[in-house]
C-alpha cells in the first residue's frame, strides 16, 4: 500500500486494526513475516503464526500503533512539538504537530485526524514523513 493510499485509510479507518500495524511497519522501512509456530506435546499439528517486523536482521515484535497511543507516538520525527485534540460532537481526534523550526525538512504545521487519539498520531506521523521525504524525481522522456 503507498504512503498516500495509507493515510487516507487510517483516517477513515473507524477503528484499530492489525493489518494497518503491519502495513505503518513497512512506511518505517520493516519487512514483515509470518511464521508457523511448532506445537510441541499438542494434537494440533500446526501451532500458532507469529508475525513480526524486521529490519538489519534483528526481529521485532509489531506495536499496536492504532490502537495505542505510547505505540503510535514512537513513530513521531525528533524534535517535533505535537498537540492532541479531540472533537466530542463528531467523535474524531486530531493530533497536531509543529516543527518549530526544529527539523528542516517538516512543514510548521501537520495534522492527522482519526476516530481514536492513536489513529490521529498514527496519520500525523505518516504524514510528517511523506513530508520529509525527498520528491521522487519526475520520468524521464526519451
Amino acid at each position: 500500500m503507498t504512503l498516500p493510499k495509507l493515510i487516507a485509510a487510517l483516517e477513515a479507518a473507524e477503528g484499530s486494526s492489525r493489518e494497518f500495524d503491519h502495513e505503518i511497519a513497512r512506511a518505517f522501512g520493516y519487512e514483515i513475516k509470518t511464521n508457523q509456530i511448532p506445537a510441541y506435546n499438542s494434537p494440533r499439528k500446526d501451532g500458532p503464526t507469529v508475525t513480526f517486523m524486521i529490519k538489519d536482521g534483528m526481529r521485532y515484535v509489531i506495536p499496536n500503533y492504532t490502537a495505542s497511543l505510547d505505540a503510535a507516538l514512537t513513530l513521531m520525527p525528533k524534535g517535533v512539538a505535537y498537540g492532541l485534540h479531540g472533537n466530542f460532537y463528531d467523535g474524531r481526534h486530531s493530533a497536531i504537530l509543529s516543527s518549530q523550526h526544529l527539523h528542516p525538512l517538516l512543514p510548521d504545521r501537520i495534522s492527522g485526524q482519526g476516530v481514536t487519539p492513536a489513529l490521529a498520531m498514527c496519520v500525523a506521523a505518516l504524514k510528517a514523513r511523506a513530508a520529509a521525504a525527498p520528491a521522487a524525481p519526475p520520468p524521464r522522456s526519451e
